[in-house]
C-alpha cells in the first residue's frame, strides 16, 4: 500500500510530526505523522509497508504519554505507539484532535 498524503509543507488544516514507530519485539520505523480534521496518517519513510492511516472515527482511544508520546488504539486491528521526534505535541494540540474525534463520532462521519 503506497501512500502518500502530503508534501513536505503543512497545510492550514495538518500538523504534521517527525515520529518513530515502534515494533515489537524488534525494530521501528521512522516517518511523519500527519493530523487533520477527520484523519491520522503515520508515512513510513521507505517502507510504506508500515504507513498507516485512519478517520478519526474508527479511533476508539487517543492516549498522549507526556509530548513525545502519542498511542493509538483503532476500534479494528492493532494499537500503535508513536515517539514524537523533535516537536513534541503539545497539551492543547492533543486536546483538539481528541475533540475532533469525538465530534465526528457523534455525527456519525
Amino acid at each position: 500500500m503506497a501512500f502518500f498524503l502530503t508534501s513536505h509543507q503543512p497545510k492550514a488544516n495538518q500538523k504534521i510530526y517527525s515520529a518513530r514507530q515502534k515494533r515489537f519485539p524488534r525494530g521501528s520505523s521512522d516517518g511523519r505523522l500527519v493530523m487533520t480534521d477527520k484523519m491520522v496518517a503515520f508515512e513510513a519513510n521507505g517502507d510504506t509497508k508500515r504507513s498507516r492511516i485512519w478517520d478519526l472515527k474508527d479511533i476508539k482511544k487517543l492516549e498522549q504519554v507526556g509530548p513525545y508520546r502519542l498511542k493509538i488504539e483503532p476500534f479494528m486491528g492493532d494499537s500503535y505507539t508513536f515517539d514524537l521526534l523533535g516537536e513534541g505535541m503539545t497539551p492543547g494540540d492533543f486536546k483538539a484532535l481528541q475533540e475532533r474525534g469525538i465530534l465526528l463520532t457523534s455525527r456519525g462521519y
